[in-house]
Formats: C-alpha cells, sequence, structure tokens
C-alpha cells in the first residue's frame, strides 16, 4: 500500500504542476531540482549544522522568488517541501511540463576542507551535451565577473541519469563545500543567496 500512496501523490503532484502552468509564448521555462530530500539527506555537515537537502531547497525557494521579477521566464521547483523523488521522478516532471532548462542544485563535499568555490557540471553523454555546455561556460564566464562569487572556470562532466534524460538543455550547479567553512557560511545565508539568483538569472537571460 506504501507504493500505491507514494505513485498516486506523485501522479497528483505532477498533474498540479502540468495544469497549474500554461507557458506563454514568451516565457522560458527553467525547471530547477533541488537535490535530495525526505529520508535522503545528502550531506551533513556535523560542524556547520547544515544538512545539503534543505539548503538546496533553499535555493530553489528563493530563485523562484527572485525570479518574479523578471516576466521573460518562469522557474518551478520539483519539490517544494522535504520531500523524497527518485530520479526517475524528476526526469518525469520535467517532461511533462516540457521545461526548456533544467538545473539540479547540489552541494560539494571533501575530505580536504580547503576545498573551495562553487562548479558546474554536465553529462557528456546527454544530447543536448553542445547546448548545456554552452550555456555552463556563459553562466561560469557571466558569474566570475562577480568578484564576490567563486566559481570554478572548468565546466567538469558528471554521469547523472536525470542530466542525461530529460528532454532539454541540463546543468548541475554545486553552490559549494559544505566541507569548506567558508563555502557553507555564504550557502547559509540568504543575503548571498538571493544576489546569487539574481546573477544567474542575469546571466540565463544573457545567454537566451
Amino acid at each position: 500500500m506504501k507504493k500505491l500512496t507514494l505513485a498516486a501523490t506523485f501522479l497528483v503532484l505532477l498533474l498540479l504542476l502540468t495544469f497549474s502552468f500554461k507557458p506563454s509564448e514568451q516565457a522560458f521555462l527553467i525547471l530547477v531540482d533541488p537535490g535530495h530530500g525526505g529520508k535522503d539527506a545528502g550531506y551533513v555537515s556535523d560542524e556547520k549544522g547544515l544538512i545539503e537537502k534543505d539548503l538546496s531547497l533553499n535555493f530553489a525557494q528563493r530563485l523562484i522568488e527572485v525570479s518574479k521579477a523578471y516576466s521573460d521566464i518562469k522557474i518551478i521547483s520539483t519539490r517544494n517541501s522535504d520531500e523524497f523523488l527518485d530520479l526517475k521522478e524528476r526526469v518525469a516532471i520535467s517532461k511533462a511540463l516540457k521545461a526548456n532548462l533544467f538545473i539540479s542544485i547540489h552541494m560539494d563535499a571533501h575530505n580536504n576542507a580547503s576545498m573551495q568555490g562553487m562548479s558546474l557540471m554536465i553529462d557528456e553523454n546527454s544530447k543536448y551535451k553542445s547546448e548545456s555546455l554552452a550555456l555552463a561556460e556563459s553562466i561560469i564566464s557571466q558569474l566570475n565577473a562577480d568578484a564576490s562569487v567563486n566559481m570554478q572556470s572548468d565546466v567538469s562532466d558528471f554521469d547523472s541519469f536525470v542530466l542525461q534524460n530529460v528532454d532539454c538543455p541540463a546543468i548541475m550547479l554545486n553552490l559549494g563545500f559544505l566541507s569548506n567553512s567558508a563555502d557553507a557560511d555564504f550557502i547559509n545565508a540568504d543575503d548571498n543567496i538571493d544576489a546569487l539568483c539574481k546573477e544567474l538569472i542575469e546571466a540565463l537571460l544573457a545567454k537566451e
């Protein structure tokens, strides 16, 4: 019964998302996908008391809020609460909404606490590899123009079921290393996140 309940819940969510948003010809639909959720916490920083699933969701929600000032784009999140979505569900939501761009949100972690900086990844096996790479490079160029943003200059390749199977260009944005104190403080400050969201949207609009 539990599996049936979860499947039914997902179907209702998918239908609500599909019929609650009717894209205009001008709207560019971005689906932001906060990593982890529910039983999957992601990386947990014991030192800072920070949990990746919460921070990725907070980023998605603030990105949506900031995007309301822009009429040319519409941003929707795959999840709006602390819920678990498996990889196939995330892909299905993107396909149902016919998203123009998919952005997966995560954080990094490393045994070496000095490792830091945001990064962008694509999946080289995606049929949208060239579009995804061009977009990632454009975002890096724009964000690196802001001295307050610590963005790694190279786009990395990541074998991702989701990035590979959605029907649109797709990138993974790692907001920084939760294992690094400075990055963790940056990610946990809403003022920083709001500024980053604005920079990201401006970069996306410039590329579009």
